[in-house]
């Protein structure tokens, strides 16, 4: 019975040898596998894409510790200048305020006189108090830095206009038809023309306080501010 009890206790001592052996493996061999896994990419980490476009963070990116690249992604287009914008959206709109003038001076002078006297003042209110000059100035607190990136040509803007202009020229020459006031159309023209050229005095006047450039994605519609002496 002792020499039974015996071989049964070293029995038990190798199998509590070998779990023992088994899990110190298993430890080591977790250990040693996290050890050969690539680190996590740092999420703070800004780089440059193949087509030179501006980074991105790198959990999109892949790469050595010495070479790291990023995924292609279609580059930012040139940025615009608020100010020319809405600079040449009033020239526009005072190009066509003038046409529905004439044309009203021609075809009835008093109807003329009425829709500009009364149109252009209301329409100047309310296009300029109630909301070109509170998103100049939320664009003013809202805009980011803007990142070294090429500027737009000035020519630009105007083509970029043409097609939205025609519209309003169209729509303007339908109402104007059917209530026979081409000189309440020129009224409306004249107020919303002000009204945008009053945006981009006060945009251009704030740039020039604070030595700074208001631009804007035309494709995203977010805008960035840059220093005066970097465009």
């Amino acid at each position: 019975m002792g020499r039974a009890a015996a071989v049964d206790e070293r029995e038990q001592r190798v199998e509590v040898h070998r779990a023992v052996v088994r899990d110190g493996l298993g430890e080591r061999g977790l250990e040693a596998r996290r050890a050969q896994a690539p680190p996590a990419p740092r999420r703070d980490v800004v780089v440059m894409d193949l087509n030179g476009a501006v980074g991105h963070r790198t959990r999109l990116c892949v790469g050595t510790p010495r070479v790291l690249t990023c995924e292609s992604h279609a580059p930012m287009p040139p940025l615009a200048s608020t100010a020319r914008e809405a600079r040449v959206l009033a020239q526009s709109q005072l190009g066509i305020a003038f046409f529905f003038a004439i044309a009203a001076a021609i075809l009835n002078p008093l109807e003329m006189a009425i829709g500009v006297v009364l149109g252009t003042p209301s329409v100047f209110a309310l296009a300029y108090f109630a909301l070109l000059r509170r998103l100049a100035r939320g664009a003013i607190a809202g805009a980011a830095p803007a990142p070294l990136h090429e500027r737009e040509e000035p020519g630009a803007v105007a083509r970029r206009i043409v097609w939205p202009v025609a519209a309003e020229v169209a729509v303007l020459l339908l109402f104007a038809g059917i209530g026979h006031a081409p000189g309440l159309m020129a009224g409306i023209a004249f107020g919303i023309g002000l009204a945008l050229w009053q945006t981009s005095r006060q945009i251009e006047r704030w740039e020039v306080a604070h030595n700074t450039v208001l631009l804007r994605d035309p494709s995203t519609r977010r805008y960035y501010v840059a220093r005066g002496d970097e465009t």
